[in-house]
């Protein structure tokens, strides 16, 4: 039985094995990223990664149950230990890259040469209106 005193003392805690361990999520998954895309600027984003799985074991320490209970075999319990020692993170690290995505694909739209000529365009327009 796990002494619940440690679990609390566990909870709002963070070291630098927890900071090695996020560390290390993020690294995997940049190079996964890599061997998708063969970008190397995935590797630029390792740091944005790391400080969302930091954030994802935060929220992880916050929310992790004290009990598992299952009605499955041995492999739901594996299941539900994985997912409580890399799941949040893995999922603040999906968020990202999809803010990440999104502000990529709006820096895109701002900065080609089309596009501002159109907004040029739309604001000289609007100004000869205006008289």
């Amino acid at each position: 039985m796990r002494n619940i005193n440690r679990l609390k003392e566990e909870k709002f805690s963070f070291g630098i094995n927890d900071i090695i361990k996020d560390a290390t999520i993020a690294f995997v998954v940049c190079l996964i990223l890599y061997l998708f895309t063969q970008q190397s600027f995935i590797f630029v984003l390792f740091i944005p990664f790391s400080i969302a799985a930091i954030i994802g074991d935060l929220v992880r320490k916050y929310t992790r149950p004290n009990a598992i209970s299952t009605r499955g075999k041995a492999w739901k319990v594996l299941n539900n230990k994985i997912y409580w020692s890399i799941g949040p993170q893995i999922e603040a690290i999906i968020l990202s890259i999809f803010f990440f995505y999104i502000f990529v694909q709006m820096i895109g739209a701002i900065s080609s040469p089309e596009n501002q000529k159109n907004v040029i365009s739309n604001v000289r327009e609007s100004v000869s209106y205006r008289d």
